[in-house]
């Protein structure tokens, strides 16, 4: 008998792969926008916590200089629980707190596609965030960074491990601290703090991931594995382990915090004594 989550995934995977054949009709461009929103309408919305809505736009720090380079992001998961800021011509404005995951959406992936989508998020992950660790009312816990995934209708790889050979050499092109995850345990990797691209699925071709997702690395049960086994990849179930990755990280988000008052330019605090 097939498993019920399996069969819902099974009828989203047939709507996007139509999908994506149409956009093949139209120049990239002009069609974006509408992939975007099919892969946010049938994978995402209604499909997450209530506490956490989908958006697009830039994503903000308290210490960002107007002038700062600000990538546009497609899909954006953020804790609804605080404001976004809708800005002149409609750019939406997240903070950075409030921000679980980011997703760039393509329609035929080119290891190009992976080398914008991995300096996208080291900037992202670079900001200034909170603390590793904060007290909340279920005691100490740790603060996730943004997860940063990229989703593809379609490839000009032949096969998925062309997709982690892509990754794989993308990665050495600059320090996105991965020489940092493969001395690391893996019952912790799930919160390092490294800064490429956690995983990139392909429809109908698999997915491939650094070994440091919202959830337990498989490699806790296979102790005998190399640490510096930090790569993780399959050529089905794409879907299920993206919906599930952004709505565990959205979980652990729950309790981050946003100091809007860090945010304020320092010219609006006055000190007075008159009386």
């Amino acid at each position: 008998m097939e498993n019920i989550l399996g069969l819902h995934f099974d009828a989203i995977r047939e709507r996007l792969t139509s999908e994506g054949r149409l956009a093949q009709s139209f120049s990239h461009n002009t069609n974006k926008g509408n992939i975007r929103e099919t892969f946010a309408r049938e994978l995402l919305d209604g499909s997450t916590s209530k506490f956490t809505s989908i958006g697009s736009g830039e994503i903000i720090h308290k210490e960002m200089a107007k002038e700062e380079k600000r990538p546009q992001t497609d899909v954006i998961v953020y804790n609804n629980r605080y404001p976004k800021i809708t800005g002149a011509g409609g750019v939406d404005l997240f903070f950075v707190e409030t921000v679980s995951s980011i997703v760039e959406v393509k329609s035929k992936l080119t290891k190009a596609d992976v080398r914008q989508a991995a300096k996208a998020s080291k900037l992202i992950k670079s900001y200034p965030y909170a603390p590793p660790h904060r007290f909340n009312a279920t005691g100490m816990v740790k603060t996730p960074r943004p997860y940063s995934f990229l989703f593809a209708y379609d490839t000009a790889a032949s096969d998925i491990k062309t997709v982690a050979k892509w990754m794989q050499e993308v990665a050495e092109e600059d320090d996105y601290r991965l020489k940092e995850l493969c001395e690391a345990d893996f019952a912790s990797r799930n919160f390092f703090p490294h800064l490429f691209l956690d995983g990139v699925f392909v429809l109908n071709k698999g997915y491939v991931c650094i070994d440091a997702m919202p959830f337990q690395s498989p490699c806790v049960a296979q102790p005998d594995i190399p640490k510096d086994h930090i790569w993780l990849f399959g050529d089905q179930a794409e879907l299920e382990y993206l919906w599930a990755a952004v709505n565990l990280a959205g979980e652990a988000l729950f309790w981050n915090e946003l100091d809007l008052g860090a945010y304020l330019p320092v010219r609006m605090m006055q000190v007075s004594n008159a009386e």
